[in-house]
C-alpha cells in the first residue's frame, strides 16, 4: 500500500520554472540580467569549487555584466565531519549497549524521498510531468518480503517444527504439578496480555499519527511552495536576475525534499536556507524600489507565505525525528516472548503419553508466532515512512 498525496505539485513547481524562464541548462551558473547566457534553475547539487567562507551562506554578488555562480548549500566538511562523528557515536553506543545511538544515526543520515527522484535528474528536467512521474519507486524485495506468502508460510512452519523441542526443554526446566501451574498461569498470563495489548495500541497510535502529520505538513509545505513560486514570478517578472535567484531557491527546496537526508536539510537550513533567501530577495527588491514600489499587497502576501512555509517545514522536520527507538521494539519483542512462553507453559499440562504436544497445540503456536512476526515487521515498516510498504509520497 502506498500513501500518495497529490505528488503532481512537486512536479508542477519544477515544470513551472521551465514554462516561465528556463530554456536549458549550463551547469550551475546563474547569469545576471545583462548576461547573454540563458537563465538556469539547477536542480542538482553544486559540483563547482567550494567558494570562500563568506559565500557559503550568500551567493557571490558581482557586477551586472558578470556571471554569478551558485553558492554551495553548505561547506562540504561540515556534513562529512558530522557524518563521521555520528557513525563513531553509533558504534561506540552499540558497544556500550545503547540502542538509541542507532536511532540517532538513521534519523540524520538516511535519505528520505517524498517523490520519485528520476524526474528531477538533469536528463529529464526539460520534460513535462507525466503520469509515470507520480508512480511510486520500485521497492527492494527485502522491504516487502514480510507481507509475502512465502514469508508467512516460512514463519509458521519454523514455529510449528520448533514447538515440540521447546516443550521438551520447558518440561525439563519446570517441575511443577498441574494445579500449581494452572494457578500461576491464571495470575500471570492476564497481566502480560493486558500489558501487551496496551503497548501494541500505543505503538500503532504513535506510528499512524506520525505518518499522518508528516503527510499533512509536507502537503501544506509543497502547496505553499507552489503558491510562493507563482507569487515571486509575478513580483519579479521585470528583474530577471532576482527572478532566477528566486527560482533557484524553490528548486533547492524541491531537490531537498526529493533526495536528501534530514541531516543534509538541517545543514542547508543553517548555512543557505532557501526560504530565508527568498525573504532576502523580497527585501532587496523592496528596498531598491523605494517609495515607488509596486504590488505592496503581493509583497506582504509573499512574506506571510514564506513564514507559513518555515512553520510547516519545522513541523515536518520535527515529526521526521520522532521515529520509535530500538528500545521500544525491544520491549515489544520481550512482551511477545512472554506471551508465547505463557502459552507454552499452559500446554505442559496437556501433553500426550510420549511427552509430545498435540498437533493442535503446535498449529496454534505456529499461528501465534507467525502473527506476532507479521505485526513486528508491520510496525518496523511504519517506523520508516520513506521505505517499505507504507510510505509517505507527495
Amino acid at each position: 500500500m502506498k500513501i500518495l498525496l497529490h505528488p503532481l505539485k512537486v512536479s508542477f513547481v519544477s515544470y513551472l520554472f521551465h514554462a516561465t524562464f528556463v530554456d536549458g541548462f549550463s551547469g550551475n551558473t546563474l547569469p545576471t540580467a545583462r548576461s547573454s547566457t540563458t537563465g538556469v534553475v539547477s536542480m542538482t547539487n553544486n559540483d563547482s569549487e567550494e567558494p570562500s567562507d563568506s559565500a557559503n551562506s550568500k551567493g557571490t554578488r558581482r557586477g551586472a555584466g558578470s556571471v554569478r555562480r551558485r553558492c554551495v548549500d553548505y561547506p562540504k566538511y561540515a556534513y562529512d565531519a558530522g557524518t563521521k562523528e555520528v557513525k563513531v557515536l553509533t558504534s561506540t553506543g552499540l558497544k556500550d549497549g545503547s540502542l538509541n545511538a542507532e536511532a540517532m544515526r538513521t534519523r540524520l543520515l538516511e535519505d528520505r524521498s517524498y517523490a520519485r527522484s528520476e524526474p528531477f535528474l538533469m536528463d529529464n528536467m526539460m520534460n513535462p510531468p507525466t503520469l509515470a512521474d507520480l508512480s511510486p519507486p520500485k521497492e527492494a524485495f527485502r522491504d516487502k518480503f514480510f507481507i509475502s506468502t512465502p514469508a508467512n508460510v516460512l514463519s509458521f512452519l519454523v514455529s510449528y517444527l520448533l514447538f515440540p523441542p521447546i516443550i521438551h526443554v520447558m518440561e525439563f526446566v519446570i517441575n511443577t504439578s498441574g494445579p500449581q501451574l494452572e494457578e500461576i498461569l491464571t495470575t500471570y498470563a492476564p497481566g502480560v496480555s493486558i500489558l501487551y495489548g496496551t503497548f501494541v495500541s500505543l505503538t500503532l497510535s504513535i506510528l499512524y499519527n506520525r505518518q499522518r502529520t508528516i503527510q499533512d505538513n509536507v502537503a501544506m509545505e509543497t502547496s505553499l511552495l507552489s503558491v510562493i513560486t507563482r507569487s515571486l514570478i509575478s513580483l519579479l517578472r521585470e528583474d530577471e536576475c532576482k527572478l532566477i535567484e528566486a527560482g533557484q531557491c524553490a528548486a533547492d527546496q524541491i531537490r531537498t525534499l526529493v533526495k536528501t537526508s534530514r541531516g543534509e536539510e538541517l545543514m542547508l537550513l543553517m548555512y543557505n536556507d532557501p526560504y530565508a533567501r527568498m525573504m532576502e530577495i523580497i527585501d532587496l527588491y523592496e528596498s531598491q524600489q523605494g517609495d515607488e514600489v509596486k504590488q505592496r499587497a503581493l509583497i506582504s502576501y509573499s512574506r506571510d507565505t514564506i513564514r507559513e512555509l518555515i512553520k510547516y517545514r519545522s513541523k515536518r522536520l520535527s515529526d521526521e525525528s520522532l521515529a520509535l527507538p530500538p528500545t521500544h521494539f525491544f520491549i515489544l519483542n520481550s512482551l511477545t516472548l512472554l506471551i508465547l512462553l505463557s502459552y507454552t507453559v499452559s500446554v505442559l499440562a496437556t501433553l500426550e503419553a510420549n511427552g509430545d504436544p498435540s498437533n493442535t497445540s503446535s498449529i496454534l503456536f505456529g499461528s501465534l508466532a507467525s502473527t506476532y512476526f507479521l505485526f513486528y515487521n508491520f510496525a518496523k515498516d511504519l517506523n520508516n515512512p520513506f521505505q517499505g510498504v507504507y510510505q509517505v509520497r507527495y
